[in-house]
């Protein structure tokens, strides 16, 4: 006679332990870098690339001051890679949440979740909705949240909901405002995202902003470095 499987509290057989890892290659909504980022920033950051690098050139030395914009790529790159590699959906017996880049766990109990949803964002100047999973309380609150959710599989997601015995609903063509959102779900909305959404929609001012900033520090650094020699 074979082991009896583990039952939870509903009768149903715990899994005992179920992960989902993001992948590109999973993606159902299509969404670029440059949603964010404006084309003239680009532009006068790379216009500031060559004038130091000429200046460095001339005066036959490397200026760290050029050094800074491959350093901030290269933090963008890791917290790519982190994201990637770390952020997982999970079931782990009687428990489910998720981990965030950094491998930090947020979980709750499934007794606790009264549905998986999954549906979209929509955010001003991005062309495609933002794919959003939400774990539902049984008071209609956000337990716990996901974005970029397209990225688990489909197939996964199903077998998970049904593996912790919850209902799985909605889809990732169900698009709701940032503010919609939170009026269906409590607690989706992350507390500085009505600052996201003004900077999103407002992305003429903030571009100059960046812009112009940009040009100061950079004028302030060579600057300074003129004056140390």
């Amino acid at each position: 006679m074979g082991a009896k499987e583990a039952r939870g509290e509903a009768g149903r057989p715990i899994e005992q332990e179920l992960v989902l890892h993001r992948s590109r290659s999973n993606r159902q909504v299509s969404r670029h870098w440059l949603d964010y980022l404006d084309p003239r920033l680009l532009g006068i950051v790379g216009l500031i690339v060559v004038v130091g690098l000429a200046r460095d050139f001339a005066s036959r030395r490397i200026s760290w001051t050029i050094l800074l914009l491959p350093a901030a790529a290269a933090v963008f790159f890791v917290y790519y890679r982190l994201r990637q590699t770390n952020v997982t959906l999970y079931m782990r017996g009687e428990r489910i949440g998720l981990t965030n880049w950094l491998g930090v766990h947020k979980e709750v109990a499934v007794s606790d979740v009264a549905a998986i949803v999954m549906c979209s964002v929509s955010l001003p100047q991005r062309q495609q909705p933002l794919p959003l999973l939400v774990a539902v309380s049984k008071s209609g609150r956000c337990l716990f949240s996901l974005s970029g959710a397209d990225e688990l599989s489909v197939i996964g997601i199903r077998r998970l909901a049904s593996a912790a015995g919850l209902e799985l609903g909605g889809s990732w063509t169900d698009t709701l405002s940032l503010a919609g959102i939170e009026t269906r779900y409590p607690g989706t909305a992350p507390p500085a995202s009505g600052l996201l959404v003004w900077l999103l929609a407002h992305r003429s001012i903030t571009s100059a902003i960046a812009i112009v900033a940009t040009i100061v520090v950079f004028i302030g650094l060579v600057a300074l470095q003129t004056t140390g020699r």
